[in-house]
């Protein structure tokens, strides 16, 4: 997943809080009340005029012509993607909400493509994988593999929408990690935004959206298809979902390889688990004390490398090799058999690929030998699809790392967006 590879809330106030989510709009927790609660998956809306998806800023980061977006493409690891169009990347800031319904903001990208005409173009919102400091995403450098999908698209001739979601990039405040319904509101928000700055642009995005996502952001992908699908937005559609190497199941394929398997590498496992952990409690109250979740000197190490200003050398510094070592026997047992709040979070947060059916086609990449994020993943979320009358279609990448299955599949994802679009009529 990642890119190298207060007390509980009262019953009323988290019930208030969410309630204002679901209609798509603004309250504020009473002072009493922190953001600790199960965050329910937004019903989009179109935004009142200064809310939700309002346009804040627009930077322009980069215009390449045709061959120079090939050769970025190229240095970014994408090796030699259909690059037919040269593109320009802007910076997009916009209103959103953050877990409690409260007023925010964000940033993300949105990649135009110079294709010469003014005919509407097609979107692809992306979702981009597990990212710890904040000026790691797209909107503030753009350097990395991730960063580059939604200009990839941009490439290829679609409009690349990519959020950079809650808390990283020009976002205030702690980053909710794998809270879908987080990442679900900052990408309709921003493809609310997009649709701004396009039309000033003199251009247009077309209604039918193409959906993508790795890793973190793969999990996300399925969650922003199910809440569209259960609750539509007017002059908004999905056409297909392309997902590699996401982590739909964390409580059923996730936690038990990296906790009772040797298959997912040690030090990945001490990763994910304390940024989870750390995260989580910003929105879910875990605990009430580090000392609680994390042994020793970790207690005080974890918290303070995870907060966003940190680089990943200073993170992984702070990892051992052995989970085991990091966090307490009582927390462990919790991962393993969770109850109360974890077993809550972990349940609202795998629901992405369960319940619904979807009425676009959609298809998994993953790679059995991804040592980050467990195969299984994928094959209980094609199962789950399946059960639901889908028929999503799984391909194993085979002997790759998780960096190298988003190299890989990503590409294969537009590459199969685009054949589903030359069949349209």
């Amino acid at each position: 997943m990642r890119l190298l590879s207060a007390r509980r809330a009262a019953p009323l106030a988290a019930a208030a809080v969410a309630t204002a989510l679901l209609a798509g709009t603004a309250a504020s927790a009473p002072a009493s009340a922190t953001t600790s609660m199960t965050m329910s998956a937004p019903t989009p809306a179109p935004p009142a005029p200064g809310g939700r998806g309002t346009l804040l800023g627009v930077t322009t980061l980069r215009t390449l012509d045709r061959a120079q977006a090939a050769a970025w493409l190229t240095d970014q690891g994408f090796g030699s993607p259909a690059a037919r169009h040269g593109f320009t990347e802007y910076r997009v800031t916009y209103r959103t909400v953050d877990p409690a319904g409260r007023p925010t903001t964000a940033s993300g990208v949105l990649a135009l493509p110079d294709t010469g005409r003014r005919t509407p173009l097609a979107p692809v919102v992306y979702l981009h994988g597990t990212t710890v400091p904040k000026d790691a995403v797209a909107s503030a450098t753009g350097d990395n593999y991730d960063a580059a999908a939604g200009p990839m698209f941009a490439a290829a001739g679609y409009a690349g929408v990519a959020p950079d979601y809650l808390g990283l990039g020009s976002g205030p405040g702690p980053h909710p990690y794998m809270v879908h319904a987080a990442e679900t509101t900052s990408a309709l928000d921003l493809l609310t935004a997009a649709r701004t700055l396009t039309a000033r642009e003199g251009r247009g995005l077309a209604p039918g959206i193409r959906i993508a996502g790795f890793s973190q952001g793969a999990a996300a992908a399925l969650d922003l298809g199910k809440t569209l699908r259960e609750h539509p937005v007017r002059g908004t559609s999905v056409t297909a979902i392309g997902a590699v190497s996401g982590p739909y199941d964390v409580a059923g394929a996730e936690l038990p390889a990296a906790l009772d398997t040797d298959q997912l590498d040690g030090v990945e496992v001490s990763f994910y688990l304390a940024y989870l952990t750390v995260a989580w409690n910003h929105v879910y109250h875990l605990y009430d004390s580090p000392a609680e979740v994390f042994r020793g000197r970790y207690a005080r190490l974890i918290p303070t490398v995870f907060d966003g200003a940190h680089d990943y050398t200073a993170i992984y510094r702070a990892l051992p090799a052995d989970v085991t070592d990091m966090l307490t026997p009582a927390y462990l047992a919790r991962l393993r058999h969770p109850t109360g709040s974890l077993a809550r979070a972990l349940h609202t947060n795998d629901l992405t690929c369960t319940g619904w059916r979807p009425a676009e086609p959609v298809r998994l990449w993953a790679a059995h030998a991804d040592g980050d994020v467990a195969f299984r993943n994928s094959e209980h979320c094609r199962a789950a699809l399946h059960a639901s009358g889908a028929r999503p279609r799984l391909t194993d990448l085979g002997g790759l790392d998780h960096q190298h299955t988003a190299l890989t599949g990503l590409p294969a994802v537009l590459r199969w967006f685009e054949r589903l679009d030359a069949a349209r009529p």
